[in-house]
């Protein structure tokens, strides 16, 4: 007892000055560290191979991040879960990314897993994104991008080493390496440019995706390698209440798991009322077996500050597939929080 007791003594003012250390170091160097997550759900009628009733988890996240400012430099960090809501899978969370960096006059620089800047370029005029609705593929999906968007608008890059410049008259930069940790050297880069004056925003990404990795829900090449060239140019135009976007993607494969696929996206918003919006969004895949057209088209409703309700209807007509034609019918509840450390 009397050794238990001799141990806490000194651990005990150990931890009381490394407390007063901190927060004089915090104090100096503004730290802060953010806790924050949505909660997601939707009960959807799926019209597919067969007519179904179900309740789905629309990727439903817990996320922490936190910087720390310096003089002339931020360093952060920012790590995102999926959380489960339905029963569905073995896990309670699931990784969706988690990277760090620093940030200054400089630009900033980022090590990690993340989402790409071609990614971001798709999911910025999305407004059904991780939604339950019609997919990339064609098919039911209840989360990530719609359909007339690639499925390189979904998921995170691994072993990432990115940069992005300071915004200059309007025009920021990007570039970005992902590194195979293999044994091969099959790695992927990605570069592009933003520009952004007053309400209209453009810009161009470009993707070189090596067999290593294929962040691709397209048949037929679902779950499988494929070394391609993706272009994507798009363009936004903000007014008020009212915005509209547009994406076009050319998919350059360099092996015969299919043709060249282009991709056009056209979305639009506009806010009824401060607390209500109507959303609607027309795609068009023109090779493969999602070749076709699709649209959705929704109303959100904030019923206080961090709760929304929603509901929607998504469609697909496809030219290729067994199953022409699918609609989802959804309706659904979003919370967020959002509480510094």
């Amino acid at each position: 007892m009397k050794s238990i007791k001799r141990i806490r003594i000194p651990l005990t003012i150990a931890l009381g000055a490394l407390c007063l250390g901190g927060t004089g170091t915090a104090a100096a160097q503004e730290i802060t560290n953010t806790i924050y997550g949505n909660f997601r759900f939707s009960y959807n009628y799926v019209d597919e191979v067969d007519s179904t009733i179900r309740a789905d988890n629309n990727a439903s996240r817990l996320g922490f991040k936190g910087e720390v400012k310096g003089d002339l430099l931020t360093a952060f960090y920012h790590l995102e879960s999926g959380a489960r809501n339905d029963g569905q899978g073995s896990d309670a969370f699931s990784s969706r990314f988690y990277y760090g960096g620093v940030k200054g006059d400089f630009g900033m620089a980022t090590v990690g897993r993340h989402s790409t800047a071609y990614k971001m370029a798709g999911l910025a005029l999305d407004p059904f994104y991780d939604l339950a609705h019609v997919g990339p593929a064609g098919a039911f999906a209840a989360s990530g991008t719609t359909y007339g968007l690639s499925g390189l608008t979904n998921g995170w890059a691994n072993n990432t080493l990115a940069y992005t410049s300071p915004e200059f008259v309007g025009l920021k930069l990007n570039a970005a390496a992902y590194f195979d940790d293999g044994q091969e050297d099959n790695h992927d880069f990605a570069g592009g440019l933003a520009y952004k004056i007053g309400p209209f925003g453009v810009g161009v990404q470009y993707y070189a995706v090596d067999d290593h990795t294929a962040p691709l829900s397209e048949a037929p090449w679902a779950g499988k390698d494929a070394e391609l060239d993706a272009y994507r140019v798009h363009g936004s135009f903000t007014s008020g209440p009212f915005k509209i976007g547009a994406s076009y993607e050319m998919l350059d494969y360099d092996a015969d798991i299919t043709d060249d696929v282009d991709y056009i996206y056209v979305s639009a918003t506009y806010a009824v009322l401060p607390t209500t919006r109507l959303a609607l969004s027309v795609g068009d895949v023109s090779d493969g077996l999602a070749e076709g057209t699709g649209g959705n088209v929704g109303i959100f409703h904030d019923l206080f500050k961090n709760t929304t309700v929603y509901g929607l209807y998504s469609m697909v007509d496809l030219d290729n597939a067994v199953v022409e034609e699918v609609d989802v019918v959804s309706l659904g509840f979003i919370y967020n929080f959002n509480m510094s450390l």
